[in-house]
């Protein structure tokens, strides 16, 4: 059963993905407090390497570069 938990994991992959968005929108303190009123209290230091281990986000490549008038004169 892949998708309910990593093999030897000790999260589920549901308890992961909050625990990562949790980390990725108040960061070390508040989101350890937020964690303990959850009931599923884990440190600041270990949301603070969730969110080291996430992948960086794709970057796309802009499609119009806008130039000054001024400039270009």
């Amino acid at each position: 059963m892949p998708e309910l938990a990593a093999r030897y994991g000790r999260r589920t992959t549901v308890l992961e993905r909050v625990l990562c968005a949790v980390a990725l929108a108040l960061g070390g303190r508040p989101g350890a407090r937020l964690t303990q009123r959850l009931a599923a209290a884990v440190s600041r230091m270990t949301l603070l390497r969730m969110v080291r281990a996430l992948p960086d986000p794709e970057q796309s490549t802009p499609r119009v570069l806008a130039t000054t008038p001024c400039l270009t004169g």
